[in-house]
């Protein structure tokens, strides 16, 4: 199996991707997402950078870096699958909102 780094003519020659409406809008709340969870951690990095910092505080920030870091996996991989269309919509759409496709439209116009 050959292992070569792509020449840039493969991509060239790629076809254009077709996102339907649904897919597009769960991806780019993930990517906004992504960006406000980057911009917590650095800022929350900057606010650790040449201070007195206690045990409890530095607890407290471990918790609030490991659970963004586990979030932003998990964007990750629904972008990933919204590009790759290897996943529904309802599934995609409740892993970046916690509730299915729909379901906020559906319990609006029931009352």
């Amino acid at each position: 199996m050959d292992n070569q780094q792509p020449t840039g003519e493969e991509c060239t020659a790629a076809t254009d991707v077709s996102i339907s409406q649904e897919r597009r809008m769960v991806a780019l709340e993930c990517t906004y997402e992504i960006e406000v969870l980057n911009n917590t951690l650095r800022d929350l990095g900057e606010s650790m950078r040449g201070s007195n910092v206690s045990p409890e505080e530095l607890s407290r920030m471990w918790l609030v870096i490991r659970g963004a870091t586990a979030r932003l996996e998990d964007l990750n991989c629904v972008v990933m699958s919204v590009l790759d269309e290897d996943d529904d919509i309802d599934n995609l759409s409740r892993r970046v909102r916690g509730t299915r496709r729909g379901a906020a439209r559906a319990t609006h116009n029931a009352h």
